[in-house]
């Protein structure tokens, strides 16, 4: 996503400034309920711009996202945007190699992902993932966000030796990842207390006025990975000022997540076969 159009930036980082939106919900994860409202991801994007920033990144840099479809992606997304830098999320589901490949196809610099792609807690041993970038990207900076976005990142099973070939920071060393999961959805009437270049920003428009997306959508993303258009739908619901409801990507859930919620713009979704 190319992010130096201001058109663009004013359009959707505008809602998380807007006064009137602060308190309103911007994203919920209907599986955790744990939510963000607009404050608070104009606070989270803002701060993982300064950390991105401090750790090196400039304009036109690539930002590699190997994330779960959490609200944690959207706060690393969004921090590469506001500092002009170019988000690339990987499939998590691809094997190591893949992933290794595509890390030096891009010539990454950096790595933005969680724990479980990379140490194994239970045995106490790093993931082969960890261990290919060790020993064919040693220069790789990894900052490791915790898993499913819950809380602080636990010790590392690093060995002496990979710890000094593979680098990697605890994003929650910089910015507080817990969030405390709300007692109960909000199922009440709603009243929402509760990149871009100028084809992105056309789209944008174009789903908001199809959908006809307002501060009283509650729109419905549920993919099992993102993808472009899960990121289009995502930026419509928030420059209308509007929530975003994340649903497990299982089909047999959608049904019980549209009703509990009372969504009213299906914007992303696709039916995924579990991998087992």
């Amino acid at each position: 996503m190319e992010t130096g159009d201001r058109a663009l930036t004013e359009l959707v980082f505008g809602s998380f400034k807007n006064p009137k939106l602060a308190k309103k919900l911007c994203l919920v994860d209907a599986n955790t309920l744990r939510a963000l409202s607009y404050f608070e991801m104009d606070s989270k994007t803002s701060k993982a711009a300064d950390l991105l920033n401090y750790v090196g990144v400039k304009p036109g840099d690539i930002v590699n996202l190997l994330l779960e479809n959490s609200l944690g992606f959207f706060i690393p997304w969004l921090g590469s945007v506001k500092i002009g830098a170019v988000a690339n999320p990987i499939d998590y589901f691809l094997p190591p190699n893949e992933i290794l490949r595509i890390l030096k196809y891009c010539k990454a610099k950096i790595l933005v992902t969680q724990e479980r792609f990379i140490w194994n807690f239970k045995e106490r041993t790093n993931m082969p993932l960890l261990e290919l970038i060790a020993e064919f990207l040693p220069n790789l900076l990894i900052l490791v966000m915790p898993d499913k976005f819950e809380g602080k990142t636990r010790p590392s099973p690093f060995s002496s030796n990979r710890e000094k070939s593979a680098s990697a920071l605890r994003w929650d060393k910089y910015i507080d990842c817990a969030l405390p999961p709300r007692k109960e959805a909000d199922n009440g009437k709603f009243s929402l207390s509760a990149e871009g270049s100028r084809v992105i920003k056309f789209r944008i428009k174009k789903l908001a006025e199809e959908h006809n997306l307002s501060e009283n959508s509650r729109s419905l993303i549920s993919n099992a990975l993102f993808s472009v258009f899960t990121q289009y739908a995502f930026l419509a619901a928030t420059a209308a000022g509007g929530t975003s409801v994340l649903a497990p990507a299982e089909f047999k859930n959608i049904q019980d997540v549209t009703s509990r919620w009372h969504i009213n713009t299906l914007l992303s979704f696709y039916r995924v076969i579990e991998l087992v």
